[in-house]
């Protein structure tokens, strides 16, 4: 009958609406699939069925109540991001004077002949042990990377933002915030910390790395249980 064709459709219109809230989590494309549902019942003469509509009405103010997240506009940002990174500088080590040493420049001046000469030989001794370099409690100094390992260095800092706007795309909220984390270490490791370049890029990080790329979807199934027990009935 006329009646069975009119909720059949409708029945796709709600299920293909369930589909796009559950496995794509766009509840916009979710939304205008249930009001054509809606717009359906409202001109359909021969049905009668107000507890499908009351189903319908509940089910879309909750997926106008859906905060919209920008996905595109985030992943347009990071894309950005991959941009800028052949625009960061390396970072350059500065050498910072040993606790001894500073002490050897302090009041070379006021000491005394013998007390330089037995400074001289101590220090000739200190020089033999260090024909083998160590050190303890000193920090850590990065060499400057050759050109073939700094730019390994920057790509590996663009597939973490490449992963970022992967699981951005599938709403993975975990593994997000990590590629983000690890992306920043990298930065704060390897790259000038005063260039602007990396300024700005760090702060725009930090800021979409709290960002919760899984949306809460609503449970919107009420219609499509409604309409289905309405088609058993006829």
């Amino acid at each position: 009958s006329s009646q069975d064709w009119i909720i059949a459709e409708i029945e796709y219109l709600l299920r293909m609406g369930n589909q796009r809230v559950l496995m794509e989590q766009d509840p916009m494309g979710a939304l205008a699939l249930f009001k054509a549902a809606d717009t359906i019942l409202a001109d359909s003469q021969e049905l009668t069925a107000f507890a499908l509509r009351e189903a319908v009405a509940s089910d879309i103010a909750k997926l106008e109540a859906v905060e919209v997240l920008d996905r595109e506009g985030l992943y347009l940002r990071l894309s950005a991001f991959v941009s800028q990174a052949g625009e960061l500088k390396q970072q350059e080590p500065l050498y910072t004077p040993t606790i001894q040493e500073q002490e050897s420049l302090v009041g070379v001046d006021e000491k005394t002949f013998i007390e330089q000469a037995v400074d001289i030989t101590s220090k000739v001794g200190k020089r033999i042990t260090t024909l083998v370099d160590y050190r303890r409690n000193e920090v850590e100094i990065t060499p400057i990377l050759p050109p073939e390992e700094e730019y390994y260095l920057r790509q590996n800092l663009v597939m973490k933002l490449q992963m970022a706007q992967m699981v951005l795309l599938e709403g993975n909220s975990e593994i997000f915030r990590v590629s983000l984390t690890e992306a920043i270490h990298w930065i704060d490791n390897y790259f000038d910390p005063t260039d602007t370049v990396t300024l700005s890029m760090r702060a725009g990080l930090e800021e979409l790395k709290v960002v919760n790329v899984q949306q809460p979807m609503p449970d919107v199934a009420a219609s499509l249980r409604e309409v289905r027990h309405l088609f058993g009935d006829l």
